[in-house]
């Protein structure tokens, strides 16, 4: 295909009046069979004709234009060179026109193809980036709504120990009191009567008898809460470590108890 550049600001204008203007003949010179010139002195060529009749004075860019045009370039003699276009012709008001080869319509063509498949490569390439992000946020939101059942579990245990331990650690502690207590003597004996009895035939037997006996010892309330507070509670220490429940030390309780069954 091809564009007309008739005009007078025109590439082919202006080299069809560079080739007949006299100033320059030494310089270029018109082939013999009228389509093409000659270049007979490179260097005046770059320095004069390129200098007064272009914005430059690059020679690769004026080898282009003619390019784009039709010329072709040979080689002539003593160092010349002679572009040839086998339409165009220096008599001749019709100037060539751009050159459009069909080679590089199929290379445009096949570039236009292959950047369309980067781009949908790209695309696709994008969507899969976009499903991957999608699964990676749904398996977070997973772990995270698994995590919190976990920790709200483990708190609600946490809870439940702490309750279980507050009621035994009350427990002991008002047992303990009360066994000091004067109206709970007598329920106290009948029931060390009933467990001395009921573990008579265990190996434990004479551990309990034993306790019992010492029990029936003693003279008076105050020799047998000396006694609890020695042997089963305070570890040794006759004085009594607590006197409110907010203060009792349930571990304490537990060290004082395992002593005391190792005697």
């Amino acid at each position: 295909m091809v564009k007309s550049r008739n005009s007078k600001n025109g590439f082919m204008f202006k080299l069809k009046s560079i080739l007949l203007n006299n100033k320059y003949s030494d310089i270029l010179q018109i082939y013999l069979d009228k389509n093409g010139f000659i270049i007979n002195d490179m260097d005046k060529f770059k320095n004069q004709v390129l200098k007064e009749n272009y914005r430059h004075t690059n020679f690769n860019s004026f080898r282009r234009s003619l390019n784009l045009y039709g010329f072709s370039s040979k080689k002539y003699n003593k160092g010349k060179i002679l572009y040839i276009n086998p339409n165009f012709n220096i008599n001749s008001e019709q100037l060539p026109r751009i050159q459009i080869r069909q080679v590089e319509i199929q290379d445009f063509k096949s570039e236009l193809i292959r950047d369309y498949n980067i781009l949908y490569e790209i695309r696709e390439s994008q969507k899969n980036i976009m499903q991957q992000i999608k699964q990676l946020i749904e398996a977070q939101n997973l772990l995270y709504q698994k995590f919190q059942r976990q920790y709200l579990a483990y708190l609600k245990e946490r809870i439940f120990q702490r309750i279980r331990f507050r009621k035994l650690e009350r427990f002991c502690f008002c047992f303990y009191f009360n066994i000091q207590d004067q109206k709970y003597k007598k329920i106290i004996e009948r029931s060390l009567v009933i467990v001395a009895k009921t573990l008579s035939q265990s190996t434990e037997s004479q551990m309990i008898l034993d306790a019992y006996k010492l029990y029936q010892q003693q003279e008076s309330q105050q020799q047998f809460t000396f006694f609890l507070d020695r042997n089963f509670l305070s570890n040794g220490n006759s004085k009594v470590q607590s006197n409110s429940p907010g203060e009792f030390d349930l571990n304490q309780s537990f060290s004082a108890f395992s002593n005391y069954l190792d005697i």
